[in-house]
């Protein structure tokens, strides 16, 4: 397609199969052409002997010679030159043949990578006349995007940064600007530890030092102000609408309710949620809170150990005095309720459902004890997974109890497929909750808020309004810093309250300021340990400097912790800290986090990877993500497993092949089988000949249907097994291979496979290559209508699979199983195996059979007469098996009709 010229079949040969011999190669070729001609109608390829060619009467649109084209088109118009570049940048939408790759073929990789350089060398020098061009004609916001294309293509390309830097600056965002700096200074120092060039720094100065304005922007607007305003505090304003609607959910509450304040970051959640609270306390209302941290979504039920915590510091004898069975379950998240109490007696693990709902089931019972009025949970958005289950089951715990749960979270964390939507969702069908949606102040209401404080002239109003666009974190921060400061402030600062926290954290003395360093660094609500082996200094200066940085309003102290009073204080000064400062404190805080963690090294890998990374560390960083992504794998936590294996193998130091294949795992469970195969085929260029690699690549497609191409690799993995005698293995191929031949409806080669992988499995006698097998002659025997035989085999893999404790062999039993007792009329047996499976199933995170399960629940319930019962879990099965295959779901009909397995 590239060059249109005849090309021999040698060449060909060797570009794609290097690794073969001549005869082999040809051999792999001819295959792969008979394919494509076949896929191709024939219309498209001339082959003979020894050339191939594309044909003359193909007409096909190939984007990279029409970008070629216009390439060429402009360096001949200069007429023309803007509106063909144009054309190209259109047309380049990724690298050459992006995500593609073959496997074992360096010759082709060499080719692919030059085509892509000259291409991308191309695609550069059109993007810079593009944004010299716009820029000249004062088009800014159009030059801005071309120059941040160009500045992906290559982020350590200094002339993009300074093009981006100038166009900011010419624009009016100077701040903008000046941060497009740091960022160029902070990657190259990164990448490749130099500093910016002179003449970077030279473009950054300027730009510090000018005065440039936006165009159109009124001279009289940049004057200095100096306004006398009084430090009380915030009023409360702008929101007595909202108030009204909580105060009455809350005066009308006979029954457990929710009310959740959602909006985005600064929009003043908490400050509505105080203003309930305060009028609560007056009528002595009892209230538990709690608060959730952006750092500790992977910390166990945290906000519930500070609630708790918080009651045993508040009223210790009291809760001493409650049954000594409810305090043995509350020390697993209080250890100082044991250390008073040595008679506790021991509690089982939380290792099964049983220990679990008996756990939340005594934390529910300390809460009654407590008599709430209100809980209230701020920044929900952050609470950890463990956390959210505790609190669906305390919602549903507390219905006819007289109390009102109230939670604040950002509505931008909180996506449309995040559980505490589906969870809200169904409270509020229940007519159980509310939702308060807050929107940013108008004007009106600024205006209410500076007149509380005291007067400003209207063209200060306009100012701030402008400068704050209502947000009220801004406009408290504006407001504060005027109070406070003994000279003007200068109003052409660009619309942020960056300058505003700057001038704040300003006055800070030299041991605050680097004790702000040291705990913004650590990332969220630091204790004294962390913050002293960080910052180096002694217990008795951090504790002095502390209690300055309270009075100050920069730090607020939180029992035996301590946070930023706003993230965006946290955020600048990690800015402001130059890049070998944040380095040496990162490294430092991992290095701390590991000596605390002795012996759970696992659970708090997710905390050290992070500091390690940023510390340019970058093969311990690899080391601990991929610890934290077994971990979180053990616990079923398949998307933050997934997150952790992306970070470590994007770092390039970690184990390629065992990462991609860990990807791929968690891929085929959530039902995105084209980029589990991706990672797959990604592990298996890593590792030659793997016949674990090729049974996985063959098992998602037979998930997808495919099973003549499941079988094919099936194939391949018993050949890479070679001569071994791996009899488990082979069991479990063997197993696979019957279940494809069964699906495409081949029922002697289904059979003879079987047997054959019967005769692997008890020659190996290997307990999980007997389950998989034993499952599959009871599915070959249910399909016979050899119902007695499919049971006694699906009742012996389900055995071997529970001794086990392996999930995936005991969904597969317990399933199949059902299909038998439902074929014997015995629909609530085969209910309750099937819900047994589905339990299972939405544990271990694995979408497709889950949506399966819900499928077959809801021809139980239709079969049992219980249509609404049917119907809701059809809505389930449908709504999932939506969500399977991505773009290929329509072109995949057969992961629709997965039954069995």
């Amino acid at each position: 397609l590239l060059n249109r010229e005849p090309q021999s079949r040698d060449a060909l040969a060797n570009l794609m199969w290097s690794e073969y011999d001549q005869s082999h190669a040809r051999a792999a070729l001819r295959r792969t052409l008979s394919v494509l001609n076949r896929a191709l109608g024939g219309n498209f390829l001339d082959a003979d002997r020894e050339t191939i060619t594309l044909a003359n009467h193909a007409r096909l649109h190939v984007d990279v010679a029409e970008f070629r084209a216009l390439v060429a088109r402009a360096r001949a118009d200069a007429a023309q030159c803007i509106a063909h570049l144009t054309a190209a940048a259109r047309i380049y939408r990724a690298d050459f043949l992006a995500g593609f790759s073959l496997r074992d073929a360096p010759n082709f990789d060499e080719w692919q990578f030059f085509q892509s350089e000259n291409l991308r060398r191309d695609f550069s020098t059109a993007l810079e006349q593009l944004v010299r061009h716009y820029f000249s004609a004062d088009e800014y916001s159009t030059s801005m995007e071309y120059a941040r294309r160009w500045l992906a293509l290559d982020p350590l390309h200094e002339p993009a940064h300074r093009a981006l830097m100038e166009l900011y600056a010419a624009s009016g965002q100077r701040a903008a600007a000046l941060r497009q700096y740091r960022e160029c200074a902070r990657v190259l120092g990164k990448e490749l530890g130099v500093a910016p060039l002179e003449e970077t720094t030279r473009a950054y100065e300027e730009i510090k030092s000018s005065n440039r304005r936006v165009r159109g922007q009124n001279a009289a607007e940049e004057k200095n102000f100096l306004f006398p305003i009084s430090s009380a505090p915030t009023p409360f304003v702008g929101r007595a609408q909202e108030l009204k609607n909580i105060l009455d959910a809350y005066a009308n509450t006979r029954d457990a309710q929710w009310i959740v304040i959602e909006g985005e970051a600064g929009i003043g959640k908490t400050r509505l949620a105080e203003e309930l609270l305060r009028r609560a306390r007056a009528q002595n209302a009892a209230i538990i809170s709690a608060r959730c941290y952006e750092g500790e979504t992977q910390l166990a039920f945290a906000p519930f150990v500070q609630t708790l915590r918080a009651a045993f510091n508040h009223s210790r004898d009291r809760v001493m005095q409650l049954p000594v069975a409810l305090l043995a379950e509350a020390a697993r998240l209080l250890p100082e309720i044991a250390a008073r109490r040595a008679d506790l007696p021991a509690v089982p693990p939380l290792d099964n459902a049983g220990a679990q709902a008996r756990f939340f089931e005594s934390i529910a019972q300390i809460f009654s004890a407590l008599a709430p009025r209100i809980f209230f949970i701020d920044d929900l958005q952050w609470a950890d997974e463990s956390s959210l289950d505790l609190l669906a089951f305390l919602l549903r715990r507390a219905h006819g109890e007289r109390i009102l749960f109230l939670a604040t979270w950002r509505s931008e964390e909180i996506r449309r497929a995040h559980r505490l939507r589906g969870l809200l969702a169904n409270f509020l069908r229940e007519k159980r909750a509310t939702v308060i949606s807050l929107a940013r102040l108008d004007r009106a209401a600024v205006q209410e808020w500076i007149y509380a404080i005291d007067h400003l002239p209207n063209d200060a109003l306009e100012l701030l309004y402008r400068e704050t666009e209502g947000l009220p974190f801004f406009v408290a921060e504006y407001l504060a810093a005027l109070a406070q400061s003994n000279h003007a402030l200068d109003w052409s600062l660009p619309p942020s309250a960056r300058a505003l926290i700057e001038s704040r954290l300003a006055r800070a003395g030299q041991i605050e300021s680097q004790l702000l360093t040291a705990a913004a660094i650590i990332g969220r609500s630091f204790d004294l340990d962390t913050l002293r082996a960080a910052s180096g200094r002694s217990e008795e200066e951090i504790v002095s400097a502390l209690e300055n940085l309270i009075a100050q309003g920069l730090i607020r102290e939180e029992r035996a912790a301590y946070d930023f009073t706003h993230d965006k204080f946290r955020a600048l000064v990690v800015e402001q800290t130059t890049i070998a400062r944040r380095q040496l404190l990162h490294r430092r805080v991992a290095e701390s986090l590991l000596a605390r963690g002795r012996g759970e090294i696992r659970a708090r890998a997710s905390q050290i990877a992070p500091h390690f990374l940023a510390a340019g560390a970058e093969r311990e960083a690899a080391h601990y993500f991929q610890l934290a992504g077994d971990h979180a794998r053990d616990l079923f936590a398949n998307a933050e497993a997934l997150a952790h294996y992306r970070a470590a193998l994007a770092l390039g130091d970690g184990d390629a092949a065992k990462l991609n294949e860990g990807i791929g795992d968690l891929q085929t469970l959530v039902g995105d089988y084209r980029a589990a195969l991706a990672a797959y085929e990604s592990a298996a260029a890593r590792q030659k000949k793997s016949a674990r690699i090729e049974h996985k690549i063959g098992n998602v497609y037979q998930r997808r249907g495919e099973n003549e191409i499941a079988a094919e690799h099936y194939r391949a993995a018993r050949a890479a097994l070679g001569r071994a005698r791996a009899p488990a293995e082979r069991a479990r191929i063997c197993a696979d291979v019957s279940l494809a031949a069964h699906q495409r409806g081949d029922h002697k080669a289904a059979r003879v496979a079987a047997e054959r992988a019967l005769v692997f499995a008890k020659k190996t006698k290997d307990a999980r290559a007997l389950a998989q097998t034993h499952n599959l002659l009871g599915i070959l025997a249910r399909q016979r209508g050899e119902l007695n035989a499919a049971r006694v085999h699906l009742e012996t893999s389900r055995a071997l699979a529970e001794k086990l404790n392996d999930p995936n062999a005991q969904i597969a039993a317990l399933n199949n199983l059902a299909l038998v007792v439902r074929a014997r009329g015995d629909h609530a047996h085969a209910i309750a195996l099937t819900e047994h499976a589905l339990k299972w199933c939405v544990q271990i995170g694995d979408r497709h059979r889950e949506a399966a399960l819900h499928n077959n629940l809801a021809d139980l319930f239709h079969a049992s007469n219980e249509p609404a019962r049917a119907m809701d879990h059809l809505k389930h099965a449908v709504a999932i098996f939506a969500e399977i295959g991505g773009e290929e779901k329509t072109s995949l009909p057969e992961i629709w009709k997965l039954v069995e397995w």
